[in-house]
C-alpha cells in the first residue's frame, strides 16, 4: 500500500455516508425543496452527518486498522468484517444509552454495521488494502 493511497482513503472514506444521505434526501424526498429554509437546514444536517461520521470513523476504525497492520493481517475481509462487528456493537451501545432498551436495538446494530462496512469498503479500495493476505513461503 502507498502512503498517499492510505492518506487519501482517511481523508475521504468517512464522507461516504453523509453523501449517500444527501443523494438519497434529493433524489428521494421533496422535502429539501418544499419550503423555504428547508435547504439551509438540510446543509446543517448533511454538515451534523459528517462530523459524526468522520469523528466514529476514527475512533472505531483506527484501532481496527492498526490492529490489523500490526497483526499482518490487513485485507479486504477482515477489515470489512471487523469493522461490521465493531460498528453493529457501538450502534447497539448508542441505542441502549439514549433509548434505555427495546427491541429496535437489533435494527440499530443492522444500520451500525452497514455503515461500517460501507465506509470499510470505501476506504479498501481508496487506501489499495490487497484482497488477500500475502503469504510468505519459507524456504525449505
Amino acid at each position: 500500500m502507498k502512503r498517499w493511497r492510505v492518506v487519501l482513503g482517511v481523508a475521504l472514506a468517512p464522507a461516504v455516508l453523509p453523501l449517500a444521505y444527501a443523494l438519497a434526501s434529493l433524489l428521494l424526498s421533496g422535502y429539501v425543496f418544499d419550503a423555504p429554509g428547508h435547504l439551509d437546514k438540510f446543509f446543517l444536517e448533511v454538515a451534523a452527518i459528517a462530523i459524526v461520521c468522520y469523528g466514529a470513523s476514527y475512533l472505531l476504525g483506527a484501532p481496527v486498522v492498526i490492529g490489523l497492520v500490526l497483526a499482518r493481517r490487513l485485507s479486504v475481509l477482515p477489515c470489512v468484517s471487523l469493522s461490521a462487528l465493531v460498528g453493529a456493537v457501538a450502534a447497539v451501545l448508542v441505542y441502549l444509552h439514549y433509548r434505555e432498551g427495546g427491541v429496535e436495538s437489533g435494527l440499530a446494530a443492522l444500520l451500525g454495521a452497514c455503515a461500517a462496512v460501507l465506509v470499510s469498503t470505501v476506504f479498501c479500495a481508496l487506501a489499495g488494502v490487497p484482497w488477500r493476505r500475502r503469504t510468505i513461503a519459507a524456504a525449505a
